[in-house]
């Protein structure tokens, strides 16, 4: 890991890739490993991978959610993201994979969240995860873990300001009707 192959002239891309190939079957070979058992891996892999990226679409809301219940990033951070720059709504999801005790609990926690704000039913139900959602929800928070933080200084500031300019106007409205009176 982390060796790089020297630079051959003439290697063409697809005879680089018939050398990897070839590389990793004497590999197998000698370390005994099947190349059924190498393909069930790389498949579960792929699968891990795709469910990363849809748990990845639909924490942000690239990818919409059943019922039309907002994104996760509607509410909640994670790892420096937040839709509100001034903080989240809601708990901070960086290490709730961990926190959670792993896959299944947390699969479980995000179906059905035993938190205050889901007390009500119509809520509850708007924002519950289904099963599918929480699957891929969970495998984006498990690697989410990993991710470095992403602090955004300027996300701040643009809240500062908003709020600085927001005051400025309730003041300049709150003067021009005492001086009006």
């Amino acid at each position: 890991v982390g060796i790089q192959m020297p630079y051959l002239p003439g290697l063409s891309p697809e005879l680089a890739v018939k050398l990897f190939d070839y590389i990793a079957a004497q590999s197998q070979a000698a370390s005994g490993v099947s190349a059924a058992d190498v393909q069930k891996e790389k498949e579960k892999a792929e699968a891990r991978q795709t469910l990363f990226l849809v748990g990845r679409q639909l924490f942000l809301g690239k990818k919409s959610r059943e019922k039309n219940a907002p994104a996760c990033l509607s509410c909640h951070e994670l790892n420096g993201i937040s839709k509100f720059p001034g903080g989240s709504f809601a708990t901070n999801l960086s290490f709730a994979f961990t926190e959670l005790n792993g896959r299944e609990n947390a699969i479980q926690w995000f179906q059905n969240p035993p938190t205050e704000i889901f007390k009500g039913e119509a809520l509850q139900d708007f924002h519950r995860l289904t099963e599918e959602e929480s699957t891929a929800v969970v495998a984006y928070l498990e690697k989410a873990e990993d991710m470095p933080y992403e602090y955004n200084p300027w996300l701040r500031m643009r809240f500062a300001l908003a709020s600085l300019i927001g005051a400025g106007i309730i003041g300049f409205c709150i003067g021009f009707r005492i001086r009006k009176k």
